[in-house]
């Protein structure tokens, strides 16, 4: 089943290598990608994607900030979005806040493939 994705990560790297897995070796769907927490809310708004990656820590407002501002908009009360960050000690805030999953960085193509 094809699902379309967004991913919100200001490491470039991360989101190739993720884009990468998502469509050329789980072929979920069609992968759109934003550097930073508000052009992945806006880009979230727009597109209506069925999963979102976020990472917690960018530059401008946080990977927090992007759950619960998506949480607090009704399209997105059902949207899988999974919280990404190398620091373990986000994970219980960032489950509050509204994310279904925590994926610890470095993720490995094991743990991505259980997501689906």
């Amino acid at each position: 089943m094809s699902k379309k994705i967004l991913i919100i990560d200001d490491d470039e790297n991360i989101r190739l290598l993720l884009k990468d897995i998502l469509e050329g070796i789980l072929k979920t769907g069609p992968v759109k990608e934003a550097e930073t927490g508000m052009k992945g809310v806006e880009l979230a708004i727009s597109e209506k994607p069925d999963v979102i990656f976020c990472d917690i820590n960018m530059p401008d407002i946080s990977g927090l900030e992007v759950v619960r501002q998506l949480r607090n908009n009704p399209p997105f009360k059902n949207t899988l979005i999974i919280a990404m960050s190398a620091e373990y000690h986000y994970e219980d805030g960032i489950l509050k806040a509204g994310a279904n999953v925590f994926l610890k960085k470095p993720f490995d193509l094991a743990a991505i493939k259980n997501l689906f």
